[in-house]
């Protein structure tokens, strides 16, 4: 099942914390709506597990969190998170730190989410 891509039609949230070329920050919500939490079956982004995303010079720095510090999955999260920025972004060199600051609260989950989640 493929995820949808963000479609600003449907809300106007700020995911996450960008800091970098406005003309990349489409790309970036578009890979990173495409990785996935295999537990919950719901993109990172709309989870909000994405806290901050930054590009300069061919760097890209993300900080993303797991729902709870005994995820199982998030090595796969992790891989699959940096390797989506990668195909995103060719040429640049991408580090994803996992963080635990802000802890995470389902409050993070998008209204879009809610919403397919009927909610």
């Amino acid at each position: 099942m493929s995820t949808p891509s963000y479609d600003p039609s449907l809300d106007d949230e700020e995911f996450f914390a960008y800091e970098g070329p406005a003309e990349l920050r489409r790309a970036v919500l578009d890979s990173l709506s495409q990785v996935v939490d295999p537990e919950l079956a719901m993109n990172i982004v709309d989870l909000g597990l994405v806290y901050f995303v930054s590009i300069h010079d061919k760097e890209v720095r993300a900080h993303v969190t797991m729902t709870s510090a005994a995820c199982p999955v998030a090595d796969v999260i992790m891989d699959d998170t940096r390797i989506a920025l990668l195909d995103a972004l060719p040429g640049h060199t991408v580090e994803v730190e996992l963080v635990w600051e802000p802890e995470w609260s389902p409050d993070r989950i998008s209204a879009r989410a809610r919403h397919i989640m009927g909610g």
